[in-house]
């Protein structure tokens, strides 16, 4: 338990010294980015055609025949400049996130599929490149390129884990069926000298003896019920309701003969 704990405790140590020196690189890219847009007071640098074609104006919207690097970018700036307004520092500032985004997948990725100095190794090197070789003060469809190459590599990290696993479990269905052919075969093995003594193994039967008449049907001997010792309820016996008296039609007027209208008897005399 102690061991375990401790390799815990180093693996641990080892993630937070990996993820400080990526924060590291990442705040000083971020440093280098923004020096970059703050001296050139967040404008793009030139005449800025791609800029220029993505302003939101009236009657003027973008069309694309075919699907190109500068037409995602384009669109993208399009995008943005229809919820932000038609503004130079919008698409400096999705340069920055492009570029910072992208590094943060290539680490991500590159992570997965190597070990962490090497990840940390690539990210140092590519932010060196996105330094010197991507400027956030121009409207270059790079910038897409790199967001999208870290994006492919970090989709590429999860699917080397997928096949890893599919490769993983048909190497252990050949072992088990190998295993299964050699277990089969040991039984065949064993089974089939048994087979072979048995052959070997005749009943002789002594000369004269008659066979045995086979037995006729067998009757079975009759089930007789022991009587229940328990005592039992008494059986029903069917009742039929009827008066005590049968009267006669004459007596069957309910007092009607008796009746009379001027009858009060609900008043009472003073």
């Amino acid at each position: 338990m102690k061991e375990l704990k401790a390799g815990k405790e180093v693996n641990m140590g080892k993630g937070l010294i990996e993820t400080g020196v990526f924060l590291l690189i990442l705040n000083i890219l971020v440093a280098a980015l923004l020096w970059e847009a703050v001296s050139h007071h967040w404008q793009i640098v030139g005449e800025g055609p791609m800029v220029d074609r993505a302003w939101i104006r009236q009657g003027h919207s973008l069309s694309f025949t075919e699907l190109t690097w500068e037409n995602g970018y384009l669109f993208l700036l399009h995008l943005l400049f229809g919820f932000l307004g038609n503004h130079q520092v919008v698409a400096v500032t999705a340069n920055i996130f492009l570029q910072l985004f992208g590094l943060f997948l290539f680490y991500r990725g590159s992570r997965r599929l190597t070990s962490g100095v090497i990840s940390l190794g690539i990210a140092g090197i590519l932010a060196i490149v996105s330094i010197y070789g991507f400027s956030v003060v121009l409207d270059s469809p790079e910038h897409l390129m790199w967001f999208l190459g870290g994006f492919g590599i970090w989709l590429l990290s999860f699917i080397r884990p997928l096949l890893m696993a599919i490769l993983s479990i048909r190497s252990k269905r050949k072992a088990v069926k190998a295993e299964s052919k050699v277990m089969q075969k040991e039984a065949g093995e064993e089974i089939k000298p048994e087979m072979e003594a048995a052959k070997v193994r005749v009943e002789v039967k002594p000369e004269g003896e008659p066979e045995k008449a086979k037995p006729e049907t067998e009757t079975k001997p009759a089930i007789k019920l022991i009587p229940n010792p328990l005592p039992l309820p008494k059986k029903h016996v069917k009742k039929e309701m009827d008066y005590a008296f049968e009267p006669p039609k004459e007596r069957m007027h309910y007092d009607l003969n008796n009746y009379n209208v001027n009858d009060d008897y609900d008043l009472k005399e003073g």
